[in-house]
């Protein structure tokens, strides 16, 4: 990574990884910061048998925020941040391209800003993706052509921090089964 100039060294010191995600084929990992870039980095093994970590492309979100939690499908990277989720094919991400398309979550009547996705997971027998939201709640997203929100249910007063598989269910947390 090449620091150019003095803004690009403060943020680095400054820069928090809030997620990660390997690639479909495992040869990539990428990372995501509190300023909202995703570092992708090539995993492979130096001659001298050390991990040789190179940046491989470095990607920003569209829309401000930090990338709270990233997830891989079969061919795309999904990133969440406020109040929105943004995913971009993998070969388009390694190629240095920026071209996200997002999913703006739905908002509730009485919320007065966005919320943050604090976690994904991604349901294949039903190719939908669900978000865990600091607003208590959890949205599900469909991931046919359309790439819209499809609904929103209120999980908790307070955050919800993770969702994670049980079986052919998304559970998230604090407890809460989908069936």
């Amino acid at each position: 990574m090449q620091l150019e100039s003095m803004f690009d060294r403060r943020i680095v010191a400054h820069m928090s990884v809030l997620s990660a995600a390997s690639s479909p084929c495992g040869r990539y990992f990428a990372f995501g910061t509190n300023f909202g870039f995703i570092y992708v980095f090539l995993l492979e093994v130096s001659d001298e048998g050390f991990p040789d970590f190179t940046v491989s492309t470095t990607s920003k979100l569209p829309y401000p925020g930090g990338v709270y939690s990233l997830i891989t499908s079969s061919n795309r990277l999904y990133a969440a941040s406020v109040g929105y989720v943004a995913n971009i094919s993998w070969e388009n991400l390694l190629a240095g391209k920026s071209d996200f398309n997002v999913i703006h979550l739905p908002i509730s009547r009485r919320a007065l800003d966005l919320p943050e996705v604090n976690s994904l997971a991604i349901l294949e027998s039903t190719n939908m993706l669900y978000a865990a939201c600091g607003d208590g709640s959890v949205a599900s997203l469909s991931l046919n052509a359309s790439g819209r929100s499809t609904g929103c249910f209120k999980a908790h007063d307070n955050s919800v921090y993770a969702l994670s598989k049980a079986g052919e269910h998304e559970v998230c947390g604090p407890p809460v089964f989908i069936f």
